[in-house]
């Protein structure tokens, strides 16, 4: 908890970097070096904080104050309201928890050096314009869902939570973690370096899925989203 606390004003320093940098991407070395260094940052704190709630498990007391006091100190360092934050690592702990429901024994999927050293990494998608969103499209028809459905991807965002079997991967990233800053890298670069299978998806449903602050999920989600679960994970057990 600490140490995820300690880490808000690096990483709004961090983010703030990641803002300056060219949009076209026609970046001097050094430039390139700001955005893997800061990148590898802030996907280490997302892993910092969302380990750290996903072990405070049911404790919402305990949540509700480390969420109240990263809010403070982010306000003191930036303008850009934590709770987008909040919400996006609240649904990959409410990934974890829906995949150990049906027993998955999911683990959280960490982007390797390699991956952080590519040169074909995807920047994040920030703004309303097609230039600055490259997923706007697909955004846009997910925005205020009222269903509960897996969307394939030839893409994984980080932090992501992920399964995995013999002969390939799945991994799941929630939805709202488009809307925080995050690493991204594709399928298939991934699969090369794994020598293995690897499948995306991002998981879209109805705000109140998840408890905001525990990242428990509903009843009425759980229910919802079985028939997907079972579609892509025929071994995951009956509830």
């Amino acid at each position: 908890m600490i140490e995820a606390l300690f880490g808000i004003r690096d990483m709004t320093e961090d983010e703030e970097r990641l803002a300056k940098l060219p949009k076209d991407r026609r970046w001097t070395p050094e430039q390139q070096k700001i955005f893997r260094k800061s990148m590898r940052e802030l996907t280490e704190w997302q892993f910092t904080i969302t380990h750290f709630i996903l072990k405070a498990g049911k404790n919402e007391k305990l949540a509700e104050s480390f969420w109240s006091e990263c809010d403070k100190l982010n306000s003191l360092f930036s303008d850009r309201p934590f709770q987008l934050y909040q919400k996006g690592i609240i649904g990959q702990v409410g990934v974890y928890k829906m995949m150990e429901h049906f027993g998955l024994n999911p683990e959280m999927a960490h982007p390797d050096k390699d991956a952080f050293d590519s040169t074909d990494l995807l920047v994040p998608s920030r703004g309303d314009n097609q230039k600055d969103n490259p997923n706007r499209i697909q955004t846009k028809y997910i925005k205020g869902t009222k269903e509960t459905i897996l969307i394939p991807t030839d893409e994984i965002s980080y932090p992501s939570i992920e399964h995995y079997e013999k002969e390939k991967n799945i991994i799941i990233s929630h939805e709202d973690i488009r809307k925080m800053f995050h690493f991204k890298e594709k399928c298939a670069t991934k699969a090369q370096r794994e020598h293995k299978e690897i499948k995306g998806f991002y998981l879209a449903c109805p705000d109140h899925s998840f408890n905001f602050v525990t990242g428990e999920p509903s009843k009425e989600f759980l229910n919802k989203i079985e028939p997907e679960i079972k579609k892509y994970f025929p071994e995951s057990k009956n509830v």
